[in-house]
């Protein structure tokens, strides 16, 4: 029975070791989220931001309300992670729309409509899934390493998709009563969140084009 106990107790320890080692290894899968967050909403909108993001778009921002651990007590709390998500058919607009004539008259009118999307995350690039057998230290000062053997370990080498977006720039029209595309743009979702944040956004010549880089300003 003692021998069955130990033998448990090894296989314990022996998962635990699997799991850290895979945990540690696995890299920018695991990398945590923090509580600076990107937007603050006042009135229900991002504050400090060209273009009105509801409140709603918190999720497409990756803001969420994450449950963090302080000398072993539990609290919510809203979070910042890089996963952006825009997706197709959302519509933001530079000022208040909620009086569509007057949105109209306005010569600066801008609205943002995603028609393609694609979210922005980690992934893996490469994986490597084996077995490890050797020597494994558990921390700083260990001078002698525990022997393992036979050791599922799955390592794994991540990259940044930053997303992608297809966009249409709408203004109102020479009329006044109604808002029409004047031009579509691919762009990053971290490149939206940029242009949200800051109302302008920079064009992309084509590899080996003479052309340079264009800032263009949607809302001043």
């Amino acid at each position: 029975m003692d021998e069955q106990k130990q033998a448990q107790e090894q296989q314990e320890k022996l998962d635990k070791k699997v799991e850290t080692l895979n945990a540690q290894w696995t890299g920018l899968r695991r990398v945590p989220r923090r509580e600076v967050l990107i937007a603050q909403f006042v009135d229900g909108f991002a504050a400090g931001w060209k273009f009105r993001v509801h409140v709603c778009l918190k999720d497409a921002l990756d803001i969420k309300l994450s449950t963090i651990t302080i000398n072993k007590k539990t609290y919510q709390t809203w979070t910042q992670g890089h996963a952006f998500n825009f997706k197709e058919q959302t519509a933001i607009y530079s000022h208040d729309h909620s009086n569509w004539s007057e949105f109209l008259k306005r010569d600066d009118a801008v609205c943002l409509k995603v028609m393609y999307a694609t979210p922005a995350g980690f992934e893996n690039a490469e994986v490597m899934i084996g077995k490890f057998n050797g020597g494994f230290v558990t921390g700083a000062g260990v001078l002698k390493p525990a022997p393992v053997e036979n050791m599922d370990v799955e390592l794994a080498r991540q990259r940044y998709d930053s997303g992608t977006l297809t966009v249409d720039i709408m203004r109102p029209n020479t009329e006044k009563n109604a808002i029409e595309v004047v031009d579509t743009i691919s762009i990053s979702q971290v490149e939206f969140v940029a242009l949200l944040q800051t109302g302008y956004y920079w064009t992309k010549p084509e590899t080996g084009a003479d052309e340079q880089p264009r800032k263009v300003v949607l809302v001043k």
